[in-house]
């Protein structure tokens, strides 16, 4: 069963956000082991001006030489990988998941891009608390992650647009996303997404 959480920075954002679940994206966006394994091999051979691959280890963009190897690594070698993935516009080598964005751009009215993160491990996540200026829809399509979401003093969600210096030690909302689950993030509010479970983390935002 698909589960959608929706994490919004104003209630005007509620009736907007309602129609990704009647869209169903979670069941569209499913991929076996031997799509993500394809999808991996396109997004290595896409010309430099499709996707783009980056490194990140707990909130720090790792140089373009720390992992020379990169590419020349299947998708179980990289559950080895000491950092997290980061595959920019990756629906410019997937037709399944451009169909998704095109949808997506047409329901807001705005254009729309899509970005692959892959996480091997719960020491080697992605990002420390940040903010979006854009709304963000996350599919889980391998393995689990946890989300945190602060929260103030008086009990609302934190919006701001810089995110920097922020902690678990203020008082948060945890969301585990399963493979398949669909979590909306409105636009501007503190976040942090987490390894969580034993199998390597691939979510599409």
């Amino acid at each position: 069963m698909i589960s959608l959480f929706e994490i919004f920075s104003t209630q005007s954002q509620i009736p907007q956000s309602q129609k990704v679940v009647d869209l169903n994206l979670g069941n569209i966006l499913t991929f076996t082991e031997t799509e993500l394994s394809s999808l991996f091999e396109a997004a290595k051979v896409s010309p430099n001006s499709a996707t783009k691959w980056t490194t990140f280890k707990n909130g720090s963009m790792l140089s373009e030489n720390a992992l020379p190897e990169l590419k020349d690594s299947s998708l179980k070698e990289l559950s080895a990988l000491p950092a997290s993935l980061r595959i920019s516009h990756i629906q410019m080598v997937s037709q399944k998941i451009k169909d998704a964005c095109d949808y997506l751009g047409n329901f807001k009215g705005q254009k729309t891009t899509c970005n692959l993160y892959f996480t091997p491990n719960t020491l080697n996540n992605c990002f420390k608390f940040h903010s979006d200026f854009h709304e963000s829809v996350v599919f889980q399509i391998r393995g689990n992650k946890k989300w945190f979401f602060l929260k103030n003093k008086q009990g609302e969600f934190i919006i701001s647009p810089f995110a920097a210096g922020y902690s678990k030690k203020e008082e948060s909302v945890e969301i585990d996303l399963l493979k398949n689950d669909v979590l909306y993030i409105g636009r501007s509010v503190v976040h942090k997404a987490e390894f969580s479970g034993s199998e390597a983390s691939i979510h599409l935002t």
